[in-house]
């Protein structure tokens, strides 16, 4: 498989997992200058599993 074609998945990959850990504040509005970001239940329980909570 070439280098770059690999690359591409995983990152998509990646990205995909991210989506299920991570929202928008503001989904409507996804360029907004105030635009933030926070965990998702998913997210929160990920992280206290990692962090042994």
């Amino acid at each position: 498989m070439n280098n770059s074609v690999s690359r591409h998945y995983r990152n998509r990959r990646i990205g995909e997992f991210l989506k299920e850990l991570i929202e928008m504040t503001q989904p409507d509005s996804p360029r907004s200058p105030t635009q933030k970001y926070r965990l998702t239940q998913l997210g929160k329980q990920v992280l206290a599993v990692n962090r042994g909570e």
